[in-house]
C-alpha cells in the first residue's frame, strides 16, 4: 500500500512539474559579441589569429588529453558497463584513440587550434599582444613600439632615485627588523649597495 502511494505521489509530482516548467521564465543566454582587435603600427595578422583574439582574453581551448590519459578514461568507463561487454568497450576505446592519434589535427571553425600556436605566431613575428581595456579588447603592437611605450610609462610614473644607497639600506634594515623579518634582513645586510 505504501509503495503504491509513493509511486502515485511521485508520478503526480512529476506531472505537475512538467506542466509548470515550460511556463517558468528562462534566463536569456547572452551571446558574446566579438571584441575588436586593435592593430597598432605596421602589424598584420592572419584571419584565424584575429578571429581567435576576438573571442576575448577569457576564452579558452578544450584541454587535450594524452593518449595514455584517454585510454585510462576509457578503462574507467569500461568498469561501469556489464562484465560481458567490458572487453568490447575497451577495444572500441583503444581503436578510437589510435585513429585519433594518427589523424592530423585540423583547424576548427576558422579559429587557431591552441594557444601554443598563438604564442609561436607572436614570437615569430615580434608582435606584443596587450589587453587594451576592461572589456577585453586586444591591442597588437610591434616589439619596438611596445618597448617605446613601456619606457614612456616608466618615465611618467616612476621617479628616479636620489639619495645615498647606504642610508636607504640602513632604513630598510630597520624596517625589516621592526617587522621581525630576520631572514630577509640578513639577506639585505649581506647584499652589496648596488643590488
Amino acid at each position: 500500500m505504501y509503495r503504491e502511494w509513493t509511486r502515485t505521489r511521485f508520478r503526480g509530482t512529476e506531472f505537475v512539474w512538467n506542466c509548470a516548467l515550460p511556463t517558468l521564465p528562462r534566463n536569456k543566454k547572452t551571446v558574446a559579441k566579438p571584441q575588436n582587435v586593435e592593430l597598432i603600427g605596421n602589424v598584420t595578422v592572419e584571419e584565424r589569429v584575429r578571429r581567435t583574439l576576438e573571442l576575448g582574453p577569457k576564452f579558452c581551448f578544450e584541454p587535450q588529453l594524452k593518449a595514455a590519459e584517454a585510454l585510462a578514461m576509457g578503462r574507467a568507463v569500461a568498469d561501469r558497463v556489464p562484465e560481458a561487454e567490458k572487453p568490447r568497450c575497451i577495444a572500441e576505446c583503444a581503436g578510437v584513440i589510435s585513429a585519433a592519434c594518427r589523424k592530423s589535427r585540423v583547424q576548427v571553425n576558422g579559429y587557431a587550434e591552441n594557444t601554443r600556436y598563438l604564442v609561436d605566431y607572436f614570437i615569430e613575428r615580434k608582435i606584443r599582444p596587450l589587453v587594451a581595456d576592461k572589456e577585453g579588447t586586444f591591442a597588437l603592437l610591434p616589439e619596438d613600439v611596445f618597448s617605446e611605450k613601456a619606457e614612456q610609462a616608466v618615465q611618467k610614473h616612476l621617479k628616479p632615485f636620489v639619495g645615498k644607497p647606504v642610508e636607504v639600506k640602513k632604513k630598510l634594515v630597520t624596517i625589516l627588523q621592526e617587522m621581525n623579518l630576520e631572514r630577509l634582513c640578513a639577506a639585505v645586510k649581506k647584499a652589496g649597495h648596488n643590488e
